[in-house]
C-alpha cells in the first residue's frame, strides 16, 4: 500500500472522527477511488464494493489497511491510499482572558497566533504570558521551559504572549495540536484613582511591579488642582 497522507507530522497521527473529510484513492477500485468522503456522525462510511466501515477513532493508516483487507477478495495486491482533506473533529480549547474563549476545531495546520485570534485575541485585563496543555501522544510542546506534568500525560509550557504578537518571537509561534489547551491568566493590576488625568485600572502585564511614578506616568499625570 502507499504511504498515508494526513495531519501535522509532530507527534503521533491524527485520529479521525465525524465530520472528518477523507479520499481514498484505489488503482482497481475506480468506484470509490477520489472522491472526497465525509464521515457520518456514528463515525462510519459506506463505500461500494467495501461496505459499512467504522473509521471514527482510528487513524487514516488503519482505515487503509482494512480497505485493502477487503479489497483482497476482489483484487489481488490492491494498492490503496488514504489521506485527510478536512478535519474538523480536533478540538483546541482557549480559556481565560480572551475576547471569544471556548473550544475551536482544528483545521488544517493553525499557529498558536492562528488559534489566538479565533479566540478573539487577548483582553485588555490579560496578561502577556500563555499556558499551553499538550496531550504528550501528540509529542512534547517545542518550547524550551516545556515540561511534563507530575501524571505524565501532559506537556506544559509557557510563553510570551506579546513577543509572538510583536512579531519578536517568531519561532514561539508554534503549530497547534488536537485537544491542545491554551490558557490565558489575567494580568495583575494596579488602580490609580482620583485627581489624574486617566483615572482606572493599569495591567502589569509582564511585570513584577511598578513603582508611583511609573503607574502616575500611565495615567498621564496629575490635575492641577491635585
Amino acid at each position: 500500500p502507499a504511504p498515508v497522507h494526513g495531519g501535522p507530522a509532530t507527534g503521533a497521527p491524527l485520529r479521525l472522527g465525524p465530520g472528518d473529510v477523507i479520499q481514498i484513492h484505489a488503482v482497481e477500485a475506480e468506484d470509490i477511488s477520489d472522491k472526497p468522503i465525509r464521515i457520518a456522525s456514528d463515525g462510519y462510511i459506506n463505500l461500494p464494493t467495501v461496505g459499512r466501515l467504522k473509521v471514527a477513532d482510528r487513524t487514516a493508516e488503519e482505515v487503509q489497511v482494512d480497505i485493502v483487507r477487503r479489497l483482497q477478495r476482489l483484487i489481488k495486491n490492491p494498492d490503496v491510499s488514504v489521506s485527510v482533506v478536512e478535519t474538523h473533529s480536533h478540538p483546541i480549547s482557549v480559556v481565560g482572558a480572551v475576547k471569544t474563549p471556548g473550544v475551536f476545531e482544528l483545521q488544517g495546520r493553525r499557529t498558536l497566533l492562528e488559534t489566538m485570534s479565533l479566540a478573539g485575541g487577548p483582553r485588555e485585563d490579560a496578561g502577556y504570558t500563555a499556558r499551553i496543555t499538550r496531550q504528550v501522544e501528540f509529542g512534547a510542546i517545542p518550547l524550551p521551559n516545556a515540561t511534563q506534568d507530575a501524571s505524565g500525560q501532559f506537556s506544559v509550557a509557557e510563553i510570551n504572549l506579546q513577543n509572538i504578537m510583536d512579531a519578536r518571537d517568531p519561532v514561539g509561534n508554534i503549530l497547534m495540536m488536537p485537544n491542545d489547551v491554551i490558557s490565558v491568566p489575567k494580568a495583575n493590576m494596579v488602580y490609580v484613582i482620583g485627581a489624574v488625568l486617566k483615572p482606572g485600572a493599569i495591567a502589569m502585564s509582564d511585570q513584577k511591579a511598578v513603582t508611583v511614578l511609573q503607574a502616575l506616568g500611565i495615567v498621564s499625570g496629575l490635575v492641577r488642582t491635585a
